[in-house]
């Protein structure tokens, strides 16, 4: 297909190519407004040995935080972790649904632990985000703890605390509405396609060509004036179609 021959096909179906992609855009649009507007706040918590100060007792307590820190980043969504939460801000939730909520990520090659907390009111994310942090600490320091000691062996310091999102995260509207019009036109093309493949009249000689190898002759040109005039007159005698 040639240029000339896609630039015909986009123009006879112009109406299809719009009608679907402005109603992906509208869906994109009523489906972002009818989401409830969630808030993301995200509170740092740094992993660090309580060993002693020769520098073997150094790297050996910064192996073995290393090999901790993935577990307790694993610990920020459990019960021991979130019901003590719930307990101090006397949320009406569970623990299960408040982890839905709840993302614990340990960034590469680093003894941090990242906790991000999503809500539908800004203040109660940060709020929450910062009480995991120290929820995790108290239930790191229980955990860790040995019987023989009054202190464990790791200490969990909050380097970041929560602040207060301006901006929601959820819906984000330009990716929906970018995706809607991907869709759209993706849609919108499968249509166009499907209705060229399904149309057999004969319109161009290239369409003669492709049901029958009988040559072409002539072939009489389009003209608009046709529908007004259809019989050729003697002041046009000297036209396109007249000529033909």
């Amino acid at each position: 297909m040639g240029l000339r021959d896609f630039l015909r096909v986009v123009r006879k179906n112009v109406w299809i190519i719009v009608a679907l992609v402005a109603a992906s855009l509208i869906a994109a649009v009523v489906f972002s407004a009818l989401r409830t507007p969630l808030y993301e706040a995200k509170a740092t918590v740094f992993v660090s040995s309580q060993a002693g100060g020769t520098i073997a007792e150094v790297q050996q307590g910064s192996s073995f935080t290393q090999s901790r820190v993935t577990t307790y980043t694993r610990l920020v969504t459990t019960p021991s972790v979130l019901q003590p939460v719930i307990d101090e801000l006397d949320l009406d939730t569970t623990p299960a649904q408040l982890a839905e909520n709840i993302t614990a990520n340990n960034p590469l090659n680093t003894s941090l632990i990242e906790i991000q907390v999503r809500d539908p009111d800004a203040a109660d994310a940060a709020v929450i985000a910062d009480a995991l942090g120290d929820s995790l600490r108290n239930t790191v320091q229980r955990i860790e703890t040995p019987l023989d000691r009054s202190t464990s062996p790791v200490r969990l310091t909050q380097v970041e605390s929560a602040s207060v999102p301006i901006a929601p995260v959820v819906p984000n509207v330009p990716l929906n509405v970018g995706l809607a019009l991907v869709i759209g036109l993706a849609l919108a093309a499968a249509a166009v396609v499907a209705r060229e493949s399904l149309d057999t009249r004969v319109r161009r000689p290239s369409d003669i060509q492709r049901v029958t190898a009988i040559p072409i002759v002539g072939s009489i040109p389009f003209d608009p004036a046709a529908k007004k005039h259809p019989l050729v007159r003697h002041d046009d005698r000297l036209s396109r179609r007249a000529e033909s």
